[in-house]
């Protein structure tokens, strides 16, 4: 049983501790209460909103590495790529979609391959389940019954946030 484990350690950068530059958390304060799927996520707290950087660092090795790799990097730019509204398809007991936000960031996509270098690819799956992305924020976790106007939040503030 998963639960009785406690936290499974995992790395992440925070987005909004000195400020909101990308105007992330004012687009999760507009989503309103409503729609928002409290049992499955919720809305995040502004000290919250992160884009993950490693999940399942079970060993010490990992924290090594991650120190080494990440210890005396400088900052990394991250840019909007997409505003999307998507299906939650680990959440397999509701119909759950995510408000959130896609980055472009080679320099934090070059970070976490250099974090994962050496390992196979079923590892590196399991400590990075989107390997093709540069990260994401999810803003808010969305009850099915509210879909369609989350489906319009999203497309009439797309040029915002993109």
């Amino acid at each position: 049983d998963k639960g009785k484990r406690g936290p499974v350690p995992w790395s992440f950068v925070p987005l909004c501790a000195d400020g909101d530059p990308l105007g992330l958390w004012q687009m999760s304060e507009k989503v309103p209460k409503e729609w928002v799927d409290f049992s499955h996520g919720g809305k995040p707290a502004r000290e919250r909103l992160h884009v993950t950087f490693a999940l399942r660092m079970m060993k010490i090795e990992h924290m090594d590495k991650l120190e080494k790799v990440c210890g005396d990097a400088g900052p990394v730019e991250l840019k909007v790529k997409e505003f999307f509204l998507s299906l939650v398809e680990r959440i397999r007991d509701a119909e759950v979609y995510c408000i959130g936000v896609a980055f472009e960031s080679p320099g934090l996509r070059a970070l976490k391959d250099m974090w994962l270098e050496g390992m196979d690819e079923s590892q590196k799956r399991s400590h990075d389940p989107y390997p093709t992305s540069d990260g994401h924020v999810s803003l808010a976790y969305i009850q099915a019954a509210s879909y369609e106007q989350a489906k319009d939040f999203v497309d009439a503030n797309r040029s915002t946030m993109e």
